[in-house]
């Protein structure tokens, strides 16, 4: 590799995890466990890209819906995994998927934000 593509894919790298911030990766298999699926509607945000927050210190949410809030368990753990996808799916309890993306580990949970992605196992 020369220099000057080693320099770009560092840039780009660094890119990247500015744009994930604080954002963890996640790529496991998960199964369906039954959990009805809802739907989702995302944090109205300010020109900052801040949550707006209502007077009781709850997040307002926007009247479009963005997608489809899912829930399934990490195979092997006690941990779920919480993803938004655009269009509503049904699934066969214990169906083993591949979940991948970007959020934030909460211990027993985790909540994919950014490029959220389910696969066939």
């Amino acid at each position: 590799m020369t220099e000057n593509s080693v320099q770009n894919r560092l840039l780009a790298e660094k890119k990247t995890q500015e744009k994930q911030g604080s954002m963890k990766p996640f790529n496991s298999t998960v199964i369906d466990v039954g959990i009805p699926v809802r739907e989702h509607f995302p944090s109205l945000k300010d020109k900052d890209g801040k949550t707006i927050k209502d007077d009781r210190g709850f997040a307002k949410k926007s009247n479009q819906s963005d997608g489809y809030s899912y829930t399934f368990a990490v195979f092997g753990q006690t941990q779920f995994v919480h993803l938004v996808l655009k269009k509503k799916m049904e699934f066969a309890p214990t169906q083993p998927f591949k979940a991948s993306g970007f959020g934030y580990d909460m211990g027993s949970n985790f909540y994919i934000k950014q490029d959220a992605r389910l696969v066939n196992y």
